[in-house]
């Protein structure tokens, strides 16, 4: 049975108590000194592990899940002692780089590449590079998150989600049982729904408008009203083709980036103009009506770089989070004038996601709770026209 002992010494020319563990491992008396910076509470509970670890020794059995998980727990120091004399057994010992590796071989698309990548450059920076997952503690993943990316003024909302995507990493990381427990788990960051959708505006129909007249073709003014009142996503149109609309039922089966599926919705009234005239103008050049239907677009390095400048030229002022504010304000108008299951049908999300994402309070429900005119559409006061029709 492992039992607990201490002795005074003199380290450094002061008096310092010394704990030591003492067991038994197939019959042989060994110990265990502990160092002078162990308190006593914490010897306790190593002594305790030790005790397990002899009692499954003799009965010929290996350590449990929660025995595993406190093992797990110790300094890397006290864990390596107890490996030394073959009472616990030596993880795999990966290191951050072969652990990223290992999980994005299930990913190809470029932007969920991205993302990850940005996360393995965070990780990198902070923790190290060659830093062996096994030694990351709950505390520094905690200083990562409240202290890494808060230093280099990241957005709340990007934080959030790269703190979801380092937890999720080290689920991976326990399930092939190269960790004990991830060290992730408890570490919580929490923004307010106010946060989510406060960048990204309403864009009226008389702005949307606007900003179609400021594009300098009809293959780009038909972009952004795609964007804006089929709720799709920026690069979501660059893989739709001419053979996916049908006029004659006025359907478009368009693509859904997120699920890699495409689904069918109705060809919205509002688009149908822009798409028409973007087919007329098609027709007429010879282009032909088989491949993308956003071809100049698809090309194109950088549309919203693109669209900013066309907008400014214009003298619109760009509102923030460009297309997304175009998809967002497409949910909420979906919501409100139909229901949130055919918001979720026809934007292709969740009603949860749309509620915590995109629905914001908008001029119009205000002013029908207090009885005035509610069919004048809600424009944000931060744009800038230059013409007046």
């Amino acid at each position: 049975m492992a039992t607990l002992a201490s002795e005074n010494r003199f380290i450094d020319g002061k008096k310092a108590k010394i704990y030591k563990v003492y067991f038994y491992r197939d019959g042989i008396r060994d110990r265990i000194f502990l160092g002078r910076k162990l308190n006593k509470a914490n010897a306790a509970k190593f002594c305790s592990i030790v005790h397990e670890l002899e009692q499954a020794r003799l009965m010929g059995q290996e350590p449990d899940a929660d025995l595993r998980k406190r093992l797990d727990s110790l300094s890397p120091t006290l864990l390596n002692k107890l490996i030394d004399r073959g009472l616990a057994k030596s993880r795999t010992r990966k290191t951050l780089e072969e652990l990223f590796d290992s999980y994005l071989r299930q990913y190809s698309k470029p932007n969920t590449l991205k993302e990850w990548k940005s996360l393995q450059l965070n990780c990198t920076a902070f923790f190290g590079a060659g830093r062996l997952i096994g030694t990351i503690s709950h505390e520094d993943c905690r200083r990562f998150v409240f202290e890494f990316f808060k230093r280099l003024d990241y957005a709340p909302a990007t934080i959030e989600k790269r703190l979801k995507n380092l937890k999720q990493i080290m689920r991976y990381a326990v399930e092939q049982e190269w960790i004990g427990n991830s060290p992730a788990q408890k570490v919580k960051f929490k923004i307010a729904k106010e946060q989510k959708v406060a960048n990204k505006p309403y864009i009226s129909p008389d702005l949307i408008a606007l900003a179609c007249e400021a594009m300098p073709t009809e293959e780009w003014a038909c972009y952004l009203a795609w964007i804006r009142w089929l709720g799709a996503r920026a690069s979501e149109p660059l893989a739709d083709e001419w053979k996916h609309v049908d006029f004659t039922r006025k359907r478009v089966n368009r693509f859904d980036n997120k699920k890699d599926r495409r689904i069918q919705v109705p060809l919205a009234k509002q688009l149908a103009p822009y798409l028409l005239a973007w087919k007329a103008t098609a027709e007429v050049s010879g282009k032909p009506l088989s491949g993308p239907i956003f071809p100049s677009v698809k090309a194109h390095k950088h549309p919203w770089v693109f669209v900013r400048r066309q907008l400014k030229q214009a003298g619109i002022d760009p509102w923030k989070c460009l297309f997304t504010s175009l998809r967002a304000s497409r949910s909420r108008e979906l919501i409100r004038d139909y229901s949130p299951a055919v918001e979720a049908s026809l934007i292709g999300h969740s009603t949860d996601i749309a509620l915590m994402h995109y629905d914001d309070v908008l001029d119009s429900d205000l002013r029908g709770i207090t009885g005035e005119d509610s069919d004048s559409t809600f424009t944000p006061t931060s744009i800038q026209v230059a013409k007046t029709a």
